[in-house]
């Protein structure tokens, strides 16, 4: 069984039923009343903008109106209808029209902003790189890293003091993202924090403060946050640019390759060869805009992911301990996760990482546009308008998920290793679903299975008393004030 097994797939639009008849206008609809001109925004949290949309839609019901300064929006809860949205792409509906300007302008516009042509384009480039064969290809190199990864866990376990679990998970995730990307061993776990990785905790909370902005000020009135910006993003450009032509250069020293591409990067530029005339060449910006995102976005959303796993396990020990049973058993005397294909018997632990982000998935709303004059329901919707798809509100309905609030594994374990499983995974949309289902969802289960069955081989977990974990936001939704105190299973009694 593939790691990613339980994900949604893609599934064909539906064409037999035809939507209702336009009745209603976004006025129509039930919402917050807002101010003259600034509509809701002094309503939105911008670090908690999902939990802010949650609450309109506890409110105010399934399908709500709000206005980002005189931009009037519709809020989607619904989940058959979050799921239209999701099949209707992008035919029907794209990103919201700012988040591509405001990537092209910080020369990130890849496959996460791109659309139509151009989005199955780099898409094609970018899918191999994903693939099982070329993740086993890198798993001992993730191994060292997670490795590397339980030394930090051993210092910190012998202190006795709880700890930021996200501080080495993020040198963690860019470690194996770099790794991935361009089959570089960056280290940063034993290195300490690099330059680059800081300037990617820029990036992406201002990609979000911009697209959410109601007026591009940045264009005329240079802030300090935008200014830091700029330094970021051209600190990348230093960094990544070298690794991209050093990915040319080997590509063309030694021609074999192509038929085995060793990173995403390799991957992108062998897709971008010509019939017979040899490598193509691929524009640099493109190259960037895409292995940057990658690497941000699997660094964040990854990393967040597994805290909120180390955040469930130590709130529940009966949890832990048996995943512990599932975890010896497959490691045996390794601390490690043994083979990429022993990842695949770590049934449990896929149970406990869809369970998490079911709960805590790293992109609870999906900030979407009509990409024409079109319908949602009955609702009228002309071209541009925002959507703002509430995904985590698909996994939380009692019908599919009875006491959706609390954290249970094993409603995700049956009998049935694809039928059932599979009919519940299309019930929670943590990676999306559809034609833009995440590209990389398959390694950021492969970086789960590797560093938990890790921890909880070597560690026992547990939270500080009176600990209060809150959700922030800043383009992923993390955990803030997390902290965990570690203890070696030996000297448990």
């Amino acid at each position: 069984m593939s790691i990613d097994a339980w994900t949604e797939r893609p599934r064909p639009r539906p064409t037999a039923v035809k939507p209702p008849v336009a009745k209603r206008t976004l006025r129509d609809l039930p919402g917050p009343r807002g101010w003259p001109l600034i509509g809701n925004l002094l309503e939105i949290e911008l670090d908690r903008t999902h939990l802010s949309l949650e609450g309109f839609y506890r409110e105010h019901g399934p399908l709500f109106s709000f206005r980002l300064g005189p931009q009037r929006c519709l809020g989607v809860g619904d989940p058959e209808l979050v799921r239209t949205l999701m099949l209707e792409r992008p035919h029907e509906f794209r990103r919201i029209n700012t988040m591509e300007a405001v990537a092209k302008e910080l020369g990130m516009h890849g496959v996460f902003t791109a659309e139509g042509d151009e989005w199955k384009r780099q898409r094609s480039m970018i899918a191999p790189a994903f693939r099982g064969a070329n993740l086993a290809s890198h798993f001992d190199a993730l191994r060292t890293i997670c490795e590397r990864y339980v030394n930090l866990l051993e210092r910190e376990a012998a202190l006795g003091a709880s700890f930021d679990p996200l501080r080495d998970l993020t040198r963690f995730t860019v470690d194996v993202m770099i790794e991935v990307s361009f089959g570089r061993d960056m280290n940063t776990l034993e290195r300490g924090p690099d330059e680059l990785q800081r300037h990617f905790q820029t990036i992406f909370p201002m990609l979000l403060r911009r697209t959410l902005a109601p007026v591009p000020y940045w264009r005329y009135l240079r802030l300090p946050a935008d200014r830091k910006l700029d330094r970021a993003v051209e600190a990348a450009q230093a960094a990544v640019f070298p690794m991209i032509e050093r990915a040319r250069a080997e590509l063309k020293a030694d021609p074999a390759r192509r038929t085995k591409p060793r990173s995403l990067v390799e991957s992108m530029i062998v897709a971008a060869t010509e019939s017979n005339e040899g490598l193509a060449r691929l524009s640099n910006d493109e190259v960037f805009a895409n292995a940057l995102t990658l690497l941000i976005a699997g660094e964040d959303t990854t990393a967040y992911t597994i805290a909120w796993m180390l955040y469930f396990l130590a709130k529940h020990p009966e949890i832990q301990e048996e995943l512990r049973e599932e975890v010896d058993a497959a490691l045996g005397s390794s601390r490690t996760l043994p083979s990429y294909a022993a990842a695949s018997e770590l049934r449990y632990l896929a149970a406990v990482a869809h369970e998490t982000l079911r709960l805590k998935g790293p992109a609870p709303l999906l900030a979407l546009a009509a990409a024409r004059d079109t319908q949602l329901d009955d609702i009228a919707l002309p071209a541009g308008t925002p959507v703002f798809a509430l995904l985590r509100q698909v996994g939380l309905q009692p019908e599919s998920f009875p006491e959706p609030e609390r954290f249970e594994p094993r409603r995700w374990l049956t009998n049935d290793d694809s039928g059932q499983r599979a009919a519940l995974a299309r019930e929670s949309l943590p990676f999306g679903a559809g034609p833009r289902v995440c590209p990389g969802r398959q390694v950021a289960l492969l970086e789960c299975a590797i560093l938990i069955s890790a921890v909880i081989k070597s560690f026992e977990l547990a939270l500080p008393p009176g600990l209060e974990v809150r959700e922030a936001f800043d383009f992923a939704m993390k955990p803030e004030n997390l902290r965990v105190i570690l203890r070696p299973r030996a000297q448990v009694t």
